[in-house]
């Protein structure tokens, strides 16, 4: 019988990953009490101080511009007209 090559055991790796889970573990934790805080708890004093600031965004449609599609001769190839939303 022909005697093993191999001296050592290989050593696993999972020592090296767990304090990267923890680290991301803690930082997970920490953006969720963050944004519960902002969204839930002081929703009402962050839209207050948004619109004191001028931050806060309104939707509002808009139609586009839009022009002429020129063909490769340089004639109209169609034409959009503007037209208002009713």
């Amino acid at each position: 019988m022909a005697k093993s090559r191999r001296t050592k055991k290989a050593k696993r790796q999972e020592g090296a990953t767990r304090p990267i889970g923890a680290f991301l573990l803690v930082g997970f934790c920490a953006a969720a009490v963050t944004q519960a805080n902002v969204q839930v708890f002081n929703r009402k004093n962050v839209v207050k101080l948004a619109f004191e600031r001028g931050r806060y965004e309104v939707e509002d449609d808009l139609m586009a511009r839009r022009g002429t599609i020129l063909r490769s001769d340089g004639r109209d190839a169609r034409t959009n007209e503007r037209r208002e939303r009713s």
